[in-house]
């Protein structure tokens, strides 16, 4: 894995945003938490100083509302629809630039998308951070699943080339991997494949698979200690070479802040 945004503060060089060609990503599903846990979550937020941040598996929760309250008290513009009972949501923050949310979600299961524009370096940034339903035993999940993953695909050409001098950015916990995933896992469709090659097919580098410089990393580990890579960051294809480092950081997962490692993106803005 590349340096990510903790390596960068530990030595208090990039903490106060010192940096201002660096554009800095998280993408972080926090595990529907407990007011507690948020509280503990906001804390390692706030060490990352990112411009952007995408928060996934958001509960119409008092947990859920510190997180929004807090990243907007702390300078961020936040896109943010709480779910109905039992279901979840994705959040979108952003603090750098002339800031705009943007009506582009869709109409199934709209509050699993987050959308706004920011501008850093007079670059223009569309953002949208996305919770796709997680697949399961249950056949109503997998129809609910295929249903959003469908509307999003029919999404992203809009969002890509809504404006071509902007970069778009999107991310969250996309509950699929990559066809060519290690280890390979049987239980994954075409269907959803075809999703993860929806954003490629429209114009987008997976950022992670770009820097990549090894073995591939997981996010989410399972009871069976098996590893997948759920959480995942595109970004326009012209922006790859912009890319500084791309990676997760275990740490948020291991002191069980929640079950996913955070991921983070840093991205060459001048």
């Amino acid at each position: 894995m590349g340096q990510t945004f903790l390596d960068f503060l530990a030595d208090g060089t990039y903490r106060r945003g010192l940096d201002p060609a660096a554009l800095r990503v998280l993408n972080w599903n926090v595990q529907h938490p407990s007011l507690s846990r948020a509280i503990n979550q906001y804390s390692i937020i706030a060490q990352y100083n990112a411009d952007i941040v995408i928060l996934t598996e958001l509960a119409d929760s008092e947990a859920s509302m510190f997180l929004s309250d807090r990243l907007h008290s702390d300078g961020y513009l936040v896109a943010y629809t709480p779910p109905p009972r039992r279901e979840y949501s994705a959040l979108v923050a952003a603090k750098s630039g002339e800031l705009t949310t943007l009506p582009l979600a869709t109409q199934i299961l709209p509050h699993r998308v987050a959308i706004l524009r920011c501008t850093k370096n007079e670059t223009s940034f569309l953002v949208i951070g996305l919770y796709v339903p997680s697949r399961g035993g249950a056949e109503g999940r997998n129809v609910k699943k295929m249903q959003f993953q469908s509307a999003v695909e029919n999404k992203i050409r809009t969002w890509v080339e809504r404006d071509q001098a902007c970069c778009v950015i999107i991310g969250g916990d996309l509950n699929v991997i990559e066809p060519d995933h290690i280890p390979r896992y049987r239980v994954f469709a075409d269907w959803e494949y075809r999703f993860y090659r929806a954003f490629l097919d429209a114009g987008l580098v997976d950022a992670y698979r770009h820097k990549l410089n090894g073995p591939v990393d997981h996010s989410w580990i399972g009871r069976a200690r098996d590893g997948y890579r759920f959480d995942h960051l595109f970004l326009s294809t012209p922006w790859g070479a912009a890319i500084r480092e791309c990676g997760y950081d275990h740490s948020t997962r291991r002191s069980d802040l929640s079950d996913h490692s955070a991921m983070t993106l840093t991205v060459e803005v001048r």
